[in-house]
């Protein structure tokens, strides 16, 4: 392997580690029956403070997670609108025929 290829490789695999981080963030709040503190998304998902900060600040940035009262944080309206785009994209007898076939 070149060491550009190398190198191209290393960056394509932090950007995964970057997704994967902030899908993780995600989730936290998706399973959190309470709106959550920048602490307790951090404790959770087993990053810094200061790392998970910024990927919450990126997030909220994107409309993916909200800031309420003051300092917690929820999952955001933009997750709604991505959810109902693909739904509206979606042809319902495509989804549904491999559920029907094993009916």
């Amino acid at each position: 392997m070149l060491p550009t290829d190398l190198a191209t490789a290393e960056q394509k695999s932090a950007r995964f580690d970057a997704v994967d981080r902030a899908v993780a963030v995600l989730r936290v709040l998706e399973r959190a029956d309470q709106p959550m503190s920048l602490s307790m998304i951090a404790r959770e998902v087993g990053l810094g403070q200061p790392t998970t900060s910024r990927y919450v600040s990126s997030l909220v940035g994107h409309g993916l997670i909200a800031k309420v009262n003051g300092n917690r944080y929820v999952l955001g309206i933009g997750l709604y609108i991505l959810g109902q785009k693909s739904l509206h994209r979606r042809d319902v007898r495509t989804v549904a025929r491999p559920y029907l076939e094993t009916l």
